[in-house]
């Protein structure tokens, strides 16, 4: 059986609004279950990749419900404490009431419906390339080349992170994941992540 976690999130949180705020809940390895309203992705850990479903009783009818987060496979406590901030930053957990209220002052528009919170990817490398992958391109395009980067490179279909694109030939990002003119600038991109540059 895998591991379990109840994450807390702040009073206003709802998952599938939140999740559902911005595209990239459809670009790989992210997936969201209309019908069970229910959030899934693959992470690449410190033991291997894992699939997790996240989900929120009550079906976002109450705001502030803890989210279930449930595991394919065990997780060690390393590995918990190493997702628990990745989930924190793709779902914007992180970010205070006195934001979002600035947010609604700023655009009294999404005050009633309490939007103000964009999905984002768990790390900085993974938003700058699916950036990278929107450039000049129509949005069926960028789905597709997420998809590919993840089954071709990344590791069981989680994203692939900056050391394994970095080792990666731009031939084979161009050829199998269909990235066109972009396959030498993520490469490069890649390694100057991985150097922490």
């Amino acid at each position: 059986m895998g591991s379990r976690l109840k994450i807390e999130v702040p009073r206003d949180y709802v998952l599938s609004r939140d999740v559902c705020s911005y595209g990239y809940f459809l670009l790989a390895p992210n997936h969201w279950d209309v019908k069970a309203q229910r959030f899934h992705r693959v992470f690449d850990l410190i033991d291997g990749p894992t699939r997790c479903a996240i989900s929120q009783p009550g079906d976002g009818k109450k705001r502030g419900q803890p989210l279930a987060v449930v595991f394919d496979r065990a997780l060690a406590r390393a590995e918990q404490a190493e997702v628990r901030p990745l989930i924190a930053r793709m779902l914007r957990l992180d970010e205070d009431a006195g934001t979002i209220a600035a947010y609604h002052k700023l655009d009294p528009r999404w005050k009633k419906a309490g939007r103000g919170r964009l999905l984002r990817s768990p790390t900085l490398f993974e938003d700058i390339v699916k950036t990278v992958t929107s450039c000049n391109v129509q949005w069926p395009s960028t789905v597709h080349m997420n998809k590919r980067l993840c089954e071709v490179v990344g590791r069981g279909g989680a994203f692939p992170t900056p050391a394994k694109i970095s080792r990666t030939r731009p031939s084979t990002l161009r050829g199998r994941c269909r990235v066109g003119y972009r396959d030498a600038r993520l490469v490069e991109l890649a390694k100057r992540y991985h150097r922490g540059e």
